[in-house]
């Protein structure tokens, strides 16, 4: 007495999911093209940088151009964003040269007391 299964209907929820959201990179298929598998990332930090990087949080699994583009895409953003924290940690050059004198003149005092390091009181 099992209830004969239908196939699911897709539900409106579902279908404005990917109505919605406009994708740039969409382009008519090929004839012998079949259609791509489209998936949403709902993972927020996934989800902001796919919209960061490509404007869109949808992805398209089996499209190979679309791949590699988003490879791309993410090379690329990985590269600005290690710039940008170089960049950031790099010292202004007074500070730079008030660390190296600190720094110096600790290890001079250092070896000034070592008895193999007798010519260093000469110049000091």
């Amino acid at each position: 007495m099992e209830a004969s299964r239908q196939p699911k209907k897709i539900t409106k929820d579902v279908q404005t999911i990917f109505i919605s959201a406009i994708d740039p990179y969409d382009a008519p298929l090929q004839w012998w093209e079949l259609e791509h598998v489209k998936y949403a990332i709902n993972y927020p930090p996934v989800k902001f940088r796919l919209e960061k990087v490509m404007g869109t949080h949808i992805v398209r699994l089996t499209d190979r151009k679309y791949m590699l583009l988003l490879a791309a895409k993410f090379l690329e953003n990985h590269l600005e964003q290690q710039e940008i924290r170089i960049e950031n940690r790099k010292l202004p050059l007074p500070s730079i040269t008030f660390c190296l004198l600190k720094v110096s003149y600790k290890m001079l005092s250092e070896k000034i007391h070592y008895p193999r390091y007798l010519k260093l009181k000469l110049f000091v």
